[in-house]
C-alpha cells in the first residue's frame, strides 16, 4: 500500500473519508486551513496522482462544517 500526500497545508486536517468507483479516489476532510471554522475540502486521486492538489472546498462558510461523509451512486 503506497501513502499518497493530499493536503500539507498549515492548520488541522483530520477526519479523511475516501470513496472508490473502480476508477479513482474522492478524498473529503475537515480543514482549518484558514485559522477558522472547519470547512469540507476534498481532492480526486487517479492512478496515484493527486488531481487536486491541497484540495478543493467543498463546503466553506463562517459556520463549521464537520464530519464529512460520501457515498458513490449506481451511476458512478
Amino acid at each position: 500500500m503506497k501513502n499518497i500526500l493530499i493536503a500539507s497545508m498549515v492548520g488541522y486536517q483530520p477526519i479523511p473519508t475516501v470513496v472508490y468507483d473502480g476508477t479513482r479516489y474522492l478524498v473529503f476532510w475537515e480543514d482549518s486551513r484558514d485559522g477558522g471554522a472547519a470547512d469540507i475540502f476534498g481532492a480526486r486521486v487517479l492512478n496515484g496522482t493527486v488531481l487536486d492538489p491541497g484540495g478543493v472546498g467543498v463546503l466553506t462558510s463562517s459556520a463549521p462544517e464537520r464530519g464529512p461523509s460520501v457515498a458513490m451512486g449506481p451511476s458512478g
